[in-house]
């Protein structure tokens, strides 16, 4: 399985200021020979590449969540409590890992 990345960053950060989507299209303008030489409108260029990040957050927004937390924590709580309580130190350490995504929360 692949890792699970957190959907929304990635598509607020497309936009974002920092992303520097803005220059990764002028330099595939340039890698393509897109310029004005060409009669190409960088503005144009632009709006489009803008319309495809959306058409690509609209992938992303369509695809099946391929891990629930609240599912897995839900399923632990029940198993876990009926072995060893909620109180023990084993649930604590679960409930942690899982709720966090992971033992270092990466």
């Amino acid at each position: 399985m692949g890792r699970l990345i957190d959907a929304d960053h990635v598509k607020d950060f497309s936009f974002s200021e920092t992303s520097g989507t803005e220059d990764v299209i002028r330099d595939l303008m340039d890698t393509h020979g897109l310029d004005y030489v060409n009669d190409i409108n960088e503005e144009v260029i632009m709006a489009f590449a803008k319309d495809l990040l959306k058409a690509v957050q609209n992938v992303i927004d369509t695809e099946p969540t391929a891990y629930d937390p609240d599912k897995v924590v839900e399923q632990l709580d029940e198993y876990i409590t009926k072995i060893v309580g909620r109180k023990s130190a084993l649930y604590q350490t679960v409930m942690q890992i899982v709720k966090g995504g992971g033992v270092d929360g990466n």
